[in-house]
């Protein structure tokens, strides 16, 4: 066994690092003929699992005894070492192989990944027998000073220039390494889950919104408190009940915790979106859970009104039409802006003027200020009762709007009906009183059979005591007419 860097090793160990040991490839079997190059696997100190890519043994290009020599680009050329362990040290020697004068470097990777390419050697005719030593880096132990395996290739550099196929043989030897020194330091952990929570909403004036809920938990923390706040516009609670813009988590342990949080009462319309903040427990940045919310207008609901519901008394004798107008006023509120149309059945017109009549108004764009519409019976109607609506739709309402409409058209002395002596009766539909156009005996039935009013030698009845409903008025020659009482 060589004996090598015996002070280095002692002084490593007696300054507080985990104990060092020295690989000196005395294990190392060539697998075939000493001049060839071949990859094969074995055994080192403290069983550290090695392989080699087209390499073999150093012979007469050694630095203390055995050693490894790796040859050329083309190959893949490397030395490989795992260590299960973590690595808190490693360095190893290195020197230019046989004679040819292309320069040589090697790259050093850890777990992967390069880490170092060493600086460029041997570019001369000729034997050189210098060493060289290679130590990696404080900033790459530091992140492979751990309990998890760790992978080191060694492999003649990439970036040398020349043909891949040009020989660049290398001895390696004496490298020397140590597991992690036991003083891993573990950064402490905090997890929120989720890590965003959405759609905290309400309608403005009916604050706080529904809260949710989130859970929190840590892992290696120190034991001092951990403290959760909430953006500016949202408040967090412990119980679902208090809330505040913080709470405290006194010596969290890190067992998983259920948070509340919601959007904070009596906030204006707009969108409320920030980031809760854990701090504490050891934690070198902060963790973060992304909120976002909004509080929205009042709803509103677009209304039309008229202020007429039904109108009645659209009445003109036969010839003598139309009616007179009767008007009524229309108001919107919350309207979308949309036009408004009226639009009346066929025997009534309408007019915002009270000179052009017309079955179909339309408001343009209405905005819902006070209107006035004026209705009439339309003129050369027969006599009769007529009942009609006026729709109004638009603006934005869900619901058309309607006016009923009553008017009747009576007869005159000079109606055919008249002048032949037939029976006539009006109005129709009646509220009070109807008449006859002679006199008669008159028997009033409902629609049951049942008489309700008898009268006799009359030319009107009054039948305000009637229920509304339908009838039937038969005559003392047999006569029989439907009646409406409204």
């Amino acid at each position: 066994m060589k004996q090598i860097y015996s002070l280095f090793t002692f002084l490593l160990a007696t300054a507080g690092f985990a104990q060092p040991y020295t690989e000196t490839f005395d294990n190392y079997v060539h697998p075939g003929a000493v001049s060839s190059y071949f990859s094969s696997s074995f055994t080192g100190v403290e069983n550290i699992a090695w392989t080699t890519v087209h390499a073999r043994a150093a012979e007469d290009y050694e630095i203390t005894g055995s050693g490894i020599v790796l040859r050329r680009i083309e190959e893949g050329s490397a030395l490989v070492g795992t260590f299960p362990n973590g690595l808190s040290q490693f360095s190893f020697q290195y020197r230019k192989a046989f004679t040819g004068a292309a320069e040589r470097k090697l790259d050093i990777f850890v777990n992967g990944v390069l880490v170092s390419t060493t600086d460029g050697f041997g570019a001369v005719t000729g034997a050189d027998a210098t060493v060289y030593t290679y130590t990696m880096p404080a900033a790459t132990l530091a992140t492979i000073n751990t309990n998890e395996a760790v992978v080191v290739k060694i492999a003649i550099s990439t970036t040398l220039s020349g043909a891949a196929n040009t020989n660049r043989q290398t001895t390696i030897d004496n490298v020397i390494w140590a597991p992690n020194d036991g003083a891993i330091v573990v950064d402490p952990s905090i997890t929120v889950t989720p890590v965003s929570l959405s759609d905290f909403t309400y309608i403005v004036g009916n604050g706080p919104s529904a809260a949710q809920t989130f859970e929190i938990s840590g892992t290696d923390l120190n034991g001092s408190d951990v403290t959760i706040t909430g953006p500016e516009s949202y408040e967090v609670s412990l119980d679902g009940v208090t809330f505040d813009d913080t709470v405290v988590l006194s010596s969290f342990s890190g067992t998983a915790t259920t948070i509340h949080t919601r959007l904070k009462a009596a906030l204006a319309v707009g969108t409320y979106n920030g980031t809760l903040m854990v701090t504490g427990g050891g934690l070198t940045s902060n963790v973060e859970l992304a909120l976002s919310g909004s509080v929205t207008a009042a709803q509103t609901v677009p209304t039309i009104t008229v202020s007429e519901t039904e109108i009645v008394d659209l009445n003109y004798a036969v010839n003598e039409g139309p009616s007179p107008s009767v008007i009524f006023q229309l108001t919107g509120t919350d309207l979308d802006g949309s036009d408004v149309t009226l639009v009346s059945t066929p025997d009534f017109e309408m007019s915002l003027d009270g000179v052009d009549y017309q079955t179909t108004l339309t408001l343009s764009a209405f905005e819902g200020l006070e209107t006035s519409v004026s209705v009439r019976l339309k003129a050369e109607l027969e006599a009769a009762t007529y009942n009609g609506t006026i729709t109004v739709s638009g603006g934005g309402i869900v619901t058309p709007v309607s006016v009923n409409l009553t008017g009747i058209v009576t007869p005159t002395a000079s109606n055919p009906d008249f002048e032949s002596g037939a029976f006539v009766m009006y109005p129709n539909p009646v509220s009070d009183i109807l008449y006859f156009n002679k006199i008669t005996d008159v028997e009033i039935y409902n629609l049951n059979g049942k008489k309700v009013m008898e009268a006799k030698q009359i030319e009107a009845i009054d039948v305000t005591a009637l229920q509304q409903g339908f009838y039937m008025v038969k005559t003392m020659d047999g006569i029989v007419r439907k009646m409406v009482k409204k």
